[in-house]
Protein backbone atom coordinates (compact mmCIF):
# COMPACT_ATOMS: atom_id res chain seq x y z
CA UNK A 1 0.00 0.00 0.00
CA UNK A 2 1.35 3.27 -1.21
CA UNK A 3 0.27 6.77 0.84
CA UNK A 4 1.84 10.13 -0.29
CA UNK A 5 1.97 13.07 2.49
CA UNK A 6 2.48 16.46 1.79
CA UNK A 7 4.26 18.37 3.40
CA UNK A 8 3.27 20.25 6.63
CA UNK A 9 3.16 23.69 6.51
CA UNK A 10 1.68 26.64 6.15
CA UNK A 11 -1.58 25.00 4.86
CA UNK A 12 -1.83 22.52 7.39
CA UNK A 13 -0.48 19.12 8.70
CA UNK A 14 -1.66 15.86 9.13
CA UNK A 15 -0.83 13.95 12.37
CA UNK A 16 -1.59 9.96 13.03
CA UNK A 17 -0.79 6.67 13.33
CA UNK A 18 -1.32 3.11 11.51
CA UNK A 19 -1.45 -0.40 13.35
CA UNK A 20 -1.19 -3.43 13.08
CA UNK A 21 -4.04 -6.41 13.64
CA UNK A 22 -2.68 -6.01 17.70
CA UNK A 23 -3.41 -1.85 17.34
CA UNK A 24 0.37 -1.59 17.91
CA UNK A 25 1.65 1.20 16.10
CA UNK A 26 4.10 0.62 12.87
CA UNK A 27 4.45 4.20 12.06
CA UNK A 28 3.19 7.84 13.08
CA UNK A 29 2.53 10.01 10.07
CA UNK A 30 2.82 13.72 10.33
CA UNK A 31 5.58 16.57 11.89
CA UNK A 32 6.52 13.69 15.06
CA UNK A 33 6.71 10.99 12.06
CA UNK A 34 9.19 8.86 9.75
CA UNK A 35 9.33 12.25 7.70
CA UNK A 36 8.79 14.85 10.38
CA UNK A 37 6.37 16.25 8.70
CA UNK A 38 8.22 16.44 4.67
CA UNK A 39 6.49 15.94 1.85
CA UNK A 40 7.44 11.83 1.49
CA UNK A 41 5.53 8.73 -0.13
CA UNK A 42 5.01 5.36 2.48
CA UNK A 43 5.18 2.08 1.18
CA UNK A 44 3.97 -0.45 3.51
CA UNK A 45 4.56 -3.59 2.94
CA UNK A 46 3.09 -7.30 4.27
CA UNK A 47 5.01 -9.67 6.16
CA UNK A 48 7.82 -11.40 4.52
CA UNK A 49 7.26 -9.03 1.12
CA UNK A 50 10.67 -9.78 -1.09
CA UNK A 51 9.84 -7.39 -4.09
CA UNK A 52 11.53 -4.26 -4.31
CA UNK A 53 11.41 -0.75 -2.91
CA UNK A 54 11.52 1.85 -4.94
CA UNK A 55 13.65 4.73 -4.13
CA UNK A 56 12.56 8.18 -3.04
CA UNK A 57 9.95 5.51 -0.82
CA UNK A 58 9.93 5.32 3.15
CA UNK A 59 9.16 1.66 3.55
CA UNK A 60 7.13 0.47 6.69
CA UNK A 61 6.93 -3.34 6.65
CA UNK A 62 4.26 -4.07 8.67
CA UNK A 63 4.08 -7.16 11.08
CA UNK A 64 0.66 -7.92 9.53
CA UNK A 65 -1.88 -8.06 6.58
CA UNK A 66 -4.23 -5.98 8.03
CA UNK A 67 -3.01 -2.51 8.90
CA UNK A 68 -5.64 0.42 10.43
CA UNK A 69 -5.07 3.97 10.62
CA UNK A 70 -6.19 7.05 11.67
CA UNK A 71 -5.23 11.07 10.83
CA UNK A 72 -5.85 14.23 12.01
CA UNK A 73 -6.15 17.18 9.75
CA UNK A 74 -4.90 19.82 12.23
CA UNK A 75 -5.54 23.43 10.61
CA UNK A 76 -3.10 25.95 10.32
CA UNK A 77 -3.18 29.70 12.26
CA UNK A 78 -5.35 31.47 10.71
CA UNK A 79 -6.98 29.07 8.64
CA UNK A 80 -9.96 27.58 9.04
CA UNK A 81 -11.76 23.90 9.24
CA UNK A 82 -12.40 23.59 5.42
CA UNK A 83 -9.38 24.75 5.02
CA UNK A 84 -8.33 21.79 7.22
CA UNK A 85 -10.27 19.75 5.45
CA UNK A 86 -9.01 20.67 1.86
CA UNK A 87 -5.33 19.74 3.10
CA UNK A 88 -6.62 16.18 4.42
CA UNK A 89 -8.30 15.59 0.96
CA UNK A 90 -4.43 15.66 -0.74
CA UNK A 91 -3.52 12.34 0.86
CA UNK A 92 -3.15 9.92 -1.75
CA UNK A 93 -3.89 6.60 -0.93
CA UNK A 94 -3.48 3.09 -3.38
CA UNK A 95 -1.61 0.24 -4.31
CA UNK A 96 2.16 0.60 -5.61
CA UNK A 97 0.93 -1.03 -8.73
CA UNK A 98 -1.25 2.00 -9.52
CA UNK A 99 1.46 4.50 -9.18
CA UNK A 100 1.49 5.19 -12.69
CA UNK A 101 -2.15 5.79 -12.86
CA UNK A 102 -3.41 6.64 -9.58
CA UNK A 103 -6.62 6.64 -9.33
CA UNK A 104 -9.01 8.93 -8.50
CA UNK A 105 -9.06 9.64 -4.30
CA UNK A 106 -12.55 9.07 -3.14
CA UNK A 107 -13.12 10.90 0.57
CA UNK A 108 -16.02 10.42 2.45
CA UNK A 109 -17.32 13.38 5.26
CA UNK A 110 -18.05 10.89 7.98
CA UNK A 111 -19.17 14.43 10.59
CA UNK A 112 -22.93 13.45 9.96
CA UNK A 113 -22.48 9.38 10.44
CA UNK A 114 -22.30 6.98 12.96
CA UNK A 115 -19.48 5.12 13.25
CA UNK A 116 -18.87 2.01 14.97
CA UNK A 117 -15.48 1.98 16.86
CA UNK A 118 -16.42 -0.48 19.65
CA UNK A 119 -16.59 -4.11 19.27
CA UNK A 120 -19.71 -6.24 18.52
CA UNK A 121 -21.11 -8.34 21.69
CA UNK A 122 -22.41 -10.60 19.75
CA UNK A 123 -21.94 -13.29 17.18
CA UNK A 124 -20.17 -10.79 14.80
CA UNK A 125 -17.44 -9.95 17.62
CA UNK A 126 -16.56 -14.13 17.19
CA UNK A 127 -16.97 -13.73 12.99
CA UNK A 128 -14.61 -10.69 13.18
CA UNK A 129 -11.73 -12.18 15.39
CA UNK A 130 -12.11 -15.09 13.32
CA UNK A 131 -11.86 -12.94 10.09
CA UNK A 132 -7.92 -11.39 11.34
CA UNK A 133 -6.50 -14.35 13.11
CA UNK A 134 -7.30 -17.34 10.42
CA UNK A 135 -4.90 -14.94 8.42
CA UNK A 136 -2.56 -13.39 10.39
CA UNK A 137 0.60 -14.84 12.10
CA UNK A 138 1.02 -14.75 15.75
CA UNK A 139 3.93 -13.77 17.93
CA UNK A 140 5.73 -15.41 20.26
CA UNK A 141 4.27 -13.50 23.00
CA UNK A 142 0.56 -14.18 21.62
CA UNK A 143 0.89 -17.80 22.10
CA UNK A 144 -1.53 -17.50 25.31
CA UNK A 145 -3.89 -15.47 23.54
CA UNK A 146 -4.23 -17.69 20.55
CA UNK A 147 -4.22 -20.74 22.80
CA UNK A 148 -7.35 -19.22 24.09
CA UNK A 149 -8.96 -18.45 20.99
CA UNK A 150 -8.25 -22.32 19.52
CA UNK A 151 -10.41 -23.10 22.72
CA UNK A 152 -13.50 -21.09 21.26
CA UNK A 153 -12.33 -23.03 17.43
CA UNK A 154 -9.98 -19.56 16.08
CA UNK A 155 -7.23 -21.13 14.73
CA UNK A 156 -4.78 -19.63 12.20
CA UNK A 157 -5.55 -20.61 8.58
CA UNK A 158 -8.77 -22.85 9.37
CA UNK A 159 -12.41 -22.35 9.23
CA UNK A 160 -14.21 -21.86 12.68
CA UNK A 161 -16.22 -25.38 12.78
CA UNK A 162 -18.20 -23.96 15.91
CA UNK A 163 -19.57 -20.74 14.36
CA UNK A 164 -20.16 -22.99 11.16
CA UNK A 165 -22.41 -25.07 12.81
CA UNK A 166 -24.14 -22.10 14.35
CA UNK A 167 -24.98 -20.70 11.59
CA UNK A 168 -26.29 -23.97 9.34
CA UNK A 169 -28.66 -24.32 12.81
CA UNK A 170 -29.86 -20.74 11.47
Amino acid sequence: MYWKFRVAGADGSLYGQVVDHWQLTIADIGPSGLDKGKASKYLFTPPNYKGAIPNGYLHVASPSYRIAFAFRSVRAPGKSVEDAYAYAKRLKMYRLSEASNPPTQKFIDPSNQRYATLPFFNDKYFNDVQAIFSVENANPTDKVMMGMLASLGIEHGKKNLILMKKQEKQ
